[in-house]
């Protein structure tokens, strides 16, 4: 494997890993959003 496409490969790599960071952060972001949706749902209902 030359030398460029070894730095070509870590490139990749570490930006699949950036990716799924993202994605990772966006789902947990989602996750938190609903259960606050959910959380202020049940407020107005005991309201």
């Amino acid at each position: 494997v030359s030398a460029r496409c070894a730095a070509l490969w870590r490139a990749l790599r570490s930006f699949q890993d950036m990716f799924l960071v993202s994605a990772r952060c966006a789902a947990w972001w989602r996750a938190l959003r609903s259960l606050e949706g959910i959380a202020s749902g049940l407020g107005a209902l005991r309201r």
